[in-house]
């Protein structure tokens, strides 16, 4: 886990509003940082609650990755093919969670009229990951040939879209809550080591996870069914050390902003669409990710064993 090594640390949030900011002039052990947003209302970040906050936000991630790989991905997109998926289903697997992120504004709108980001965020990831508990009696039906599989493909779709809904109104304000917990100067440093853990969790658990699908003995459809139990289990878990994070009233950021003696702009500033530079980056990465988007779902309609022509 990366530790800070400076003596004092500043808890900034440069995607969120500024928040005026004191420390504490006594000699200490560990210099505290007071956020001073009105005469009533302050909160207390000590350096061993941002080492704590930084640790269970690295560990969330990681249980987070798993659930998101057996939910997305290669290993979904197999079961889909296992029930009798076409291009069209895939397609629409691909783009469900694309269409969603639509929704990110709305997300940020509701969070600043919350009084707490752990609160908030209990009542999005609770209720989208259980939602997946629904598929476990209809893998058991599938298999018992009760219903159909393709039933199982509409069902596996409907339960997709509904979670990701519920999921887009706390991405937002997720990367708000992380910003704030993780001092400025160490982002760098900490979502680099973040990141390779991320990646060094997919490597090995993805292959992992595929093998126990592939070698289940009742099958790759029970197979999924078992590993989803799992990721279920792990995606609470994740949810779990939100507790063990420092939460944020997000009202206080808001106060902050309102008490700044420099004048905020009002509305939204389109100035930036005058920059050409920026401009060209936006057409850019628009065409770029239109392109990966276009095909990259369709590699694993292809590359699977469960595609029949």
């Amino acid at each position: 886990m990366v530790q800070p090594q400076e003596d004092d640390i500043s808890v900034e949030a440069s995607s969120l509003p500024p928040v005026p900011i004191q420390e504490i002039s006594e000699d200490r052990t560990l210099t505290e940082t007071v956020l001073f947003p009105t005469p009533k209302l302050f909160l207390k970040i000590s350096k061993p609650e941002i080492r704590q906050s930084l640790r269970a936000l690295t560990y969330e991630s990681v249980f987070a990755a798993v659930l998101y790989s057996i939910i997305g991905g290669a290993l979904l997109s197999n079961f889909l093919l296992e029930l009798g998926a076409g291009p069209v289903e895939i397609g629409l697997l691909a783009a469900i969670p694309q269409m969603v992120n639509l929704l990110q504004p709305l997300g940020a709108y509701l969070v600043n009229r919350s009084t707490s980001f752990r609160q908030y965020f209990m009542c999005i990831f609770i209720p989208s990951r259980l939602l997946w508990l629904i598929l476990l009696p209809a893998i058991w039906l599938v298999t018992s040939s009760r219903i159909t599989g393709y039933q199982v493909v509409q069902l596996t779709l409907a339960i997709l879209l509904v979670a990701n809904i519920i999921e887009a109104f706390g991405r937002a304000p997720w990367l708000g809550w992380s910003a704030v917990l993780v001092p400025q100067r160490l982002r760098g440093r900490y979502f680099g080591f973040r990141n390779s853990i991320l990646g060094l969790t997919n490597l090995v658990g993805v292959p992992m996870l595929g093998l126990a699908v592939s070698a289940w003995p009742g099958g790759t459809l029970q197979g999924y069914g078992a590993v989803l139990v799992v990721g279920i289990i792990l995606g609470i878990i994740s949810v779990g050390c939100q507790f063990w994070m420092t939460d944020i009233n997000p009202q206080i950021l808001k106060v902050g902003d309102l008490d700044t003696s420099h004048p905020q702009p009002q509305g939204i500033d389109f100035s930036l669409f005058k920059d050409a530079n920026f401009l060209k980056f936006v057409l850019y990465l628009s065409i770029w990710c239109f392109a990966v988007n276009v095909s990259a779902p369709f590699f694993n309609l292809y590359l699977l064993p469960g595609y029949r022509y």
